[in-house]
């Protein structure tokens, strides 16, 4: 068995040990770049790791095609967002299994992914491609906010709130490489959909889930510079709770998933019972989501995703407690500072690396992290005011 790991150099993960203890004389090759954050000191002799280009460039794709076609590997993993349409490729030019090309770009283009919401029955908000100015002002003018995001991005980065048409005009006479983007149909518009968002992450076998994770996001996530990031998990009780359990029950099955792992987002508004997706991501959530599931259903998401690609029995995972997750993106206070009531939150992880009174760049980069478990959600909003600005 020859597996290829595609890792993003953020992620110190040993996604390699997960492999090898279902393939325990497997060979795994790691393809990373030069700037990783992880340790690679003392590996498996059948683990190899090759260092390639600037991650995200057009390069790695090429070193990645060039090592598929040179290792031919029965299995490609990668666990970021940036991997998940060329890692279908790479499995398609050598004709192995694996989440197809075809339904790895309706993760990664969000007009398709609308289509596949609609395949699934979800209702999302009105959208369309755009390529000038003109089309950005029309759908404006039949939609009193709308939000202008590139087709391809992640965490929020690139992302513009629009209510009006000069602002709209301004925008993209003063950014010429916005406007280029848009002129190549790098972007598209969709109307802004006021209310509370949601973020439910599932692992799917046999079209089946075998883990539902349901949560709230204290804010928006584009609104990452003026408020800090995070979630806390939904209550079984809840009406949201068994209202997304319902949803997603009954659509999963109209996708025909590969197997995997799925991190969707839905907005609900406050005078509706009724959620809209937003969008979906073939991968874990982002920020501490990993660490949140793994504390709350005591397993690691991870390993019991590679299980279940691995074509290993994965029966249901029951959650044992509540948990969630902040990231200090808004920089408004260290949180080094902050005094916290361990009576009603309890702080099983509190990360400050450093404060530097800055706004982050995007959702993702933040040096503040805090992982918390509680145990009603009566009680939460008013443990955690302090740290969400």
């Amino acid at each position: 068995m020859k597996i290829l790991v595609v890792q993003n150099p953020k992620s110190a993960t040993e996604f390699e040990n997960y492999f090898f203890n279902v393939f325990p004389i497997a060979e795994v090759r790691i393809l990373t770049s030069k700037n990783t954050i992880r340790c690679f000191n003392n590996m498996s002799d059948n683990c190899s790791v090759c260092y390639g280009p600037e991650y995200e460039s057009t390069k790695f794709v090429e070193f990645l095609f060039n090592q598929t076609t040179l290792f031919r590997p029965d299995i490609i993993f990668s666990n970021s967002e940036v991997d998940v349409l060329r890692a279908s490729v790479a499995r398609d030019l050598i004709g192995i299994k694996g989440q197809t090309v075809k339904e790895a770009t309706a993760f990664r283009d969000k007009v398709a992914m609308k289509k596949l919401f609609s395949r699934m029955s979800l209702a999302a908000p009105r959208f369309s491609e755009v390529s000038c100015l003109s089309d950005i002002i029309s759908f404006l003018n039949q939609n009193r906010k709308i939000v202008l995001k590139p087709r391809m991005g992640s965490g929020s980065q690139g992302v513009f709130v629009l209510d009006d048409i000069q602002k709209a005009v301004s925008l993209l006479r003063g950014n010429s490489e916005l406007l280029s983007e848009v002129s190549h149909g790098q972007y598209m518009v969709e109307e802004f959909v006021v209310g509370d968002v949601y973020h439910v992450d599932v692992i799917v076998s046999q079209h089946q889930m075998v883990l539902f994770s349901p949560s709230k996001y204290f804010h928006p996530p584009h609104t990452f510079n003026e408020f800090n990031v995070g979630s806390y998990m939904l209550d079984e009780t809840c009406p949201d709770y068994l209202a997304l359990q319902a949803l997603l029950t009954a659509s999963l099955p109209k996708a025909q998933l590969c197997d995997g792992i799925y991190h969707f987002e839905f907005f609900k508004s406050p005078s509706s019972t009724h959620f809209i997706a937003g969008e979906v991501g073939s991968r874990i959530g982002g920020g501490l989501i990993k660490d949140s599931i793994s504390a709350s259903f005591g397993v690691n998401p991870l390993k019991m995703l590679i299980d279940v690609l691995t074509g290993q029995p994965v029966e249901w995972v029951q959650r044992t407690s509540l948990s969630g997750w902040l990231l200090n993106t808004a920089m408004t206070k260290d949180w080094q500072d902050v005094k916290y009531d361990t009576a009603a939150l309890n702080v099983t992880s509190l990360k400050t690396h450093r404060f530097d009174a800055q706004p982050s760049a995007s959702s993702v980069t933040c040096e503040q992290k805090l992982l918390f478990s509680y145990e009603r959600t009566q009680t939460l909003q008013s443990a955690i005011e302090e740290f969400l600005c």
